[in-house]
């Protein structure tokens, strides 16, 4: 039995493949999310925990909040673990979870709906998103935007910290008379 007046949807979507060819990490802010995780020689994570430790860390939106998650698939995280190419597709994709979720917002506002609920999840077989909603109202679920407030400022902050980072190695060089350039 329903609510007269309201109407909500589920959706599911399965991409074969998201990519953003902007998405590049530099090389600077690699090195500080290593740091604890044991590697072997290859540049590989020793085992799936500290590799999905190590993700955690990097990419705020894999820490779920009550209305919006992003999940990793077990075999998928395994086989990133081992395979950097799939390790490289999957961070890829990390990076741009906030936008893609913004704009499953901006989707159902345009519909004339609010997005409630949202989860996106990395499988073999690709990706999937399921959004739930309601018709009628519009905007945007306050959970799902703290949670992605929450997100960017984590961004702006690691950004900062890197280009400091940078600085301090750059006026390092500077004052013992390392990489002068006239």
């Amino acid at each position: 039995m329903g609510i007269n007046g309201v109407s909500s949807y589920a959706n599911t979507y399965t991409y074969g493949n998201v990519k953003n060819e902007n998405v590049k990490p530099s090389k600077n802010s690699e090195k500080n999310y290593y740091a604890g995780y044991t590697m072997n020689s290859a540049n590989k994570f020793k085992n799936v925990s500290d590799y999905s430790k190590y993700l955690t860390n990097k990419y705020k939106c894999l820490t779920p909040c009550k209305n919006a998650s992003v999940l990793i698939d077990g075999s998928v995280m395994r086989k990133a673990c081992g395979d950097e190419k799939t390790a490289k597709w999957l961070e890829e994709n990390l990076a741009i979870m906030p936008d893609v979720i913004r704009n499953a917002q901006k989707a159902a506002i345009s519909h004339g709906s609010k997005l409630i609920s949202v989860e996106f999840k990395f499988t073999n077989n690709g990706t999937e998103m399921t959004t739930c909603g309601i018709f009628g109202e519009t905007g945007t679920d306050s959970e799902i935007d703290k949670w992605l407030e929450r997100m960017k400022e984590d961004k702006e902050k690691e950004d900062k910290k890197t280009e400091n980072m940078i600085a301090i190695e750059a006026t390092t060089k500077n004052k013992v008379g390392f990489d002068t350039y006239a």
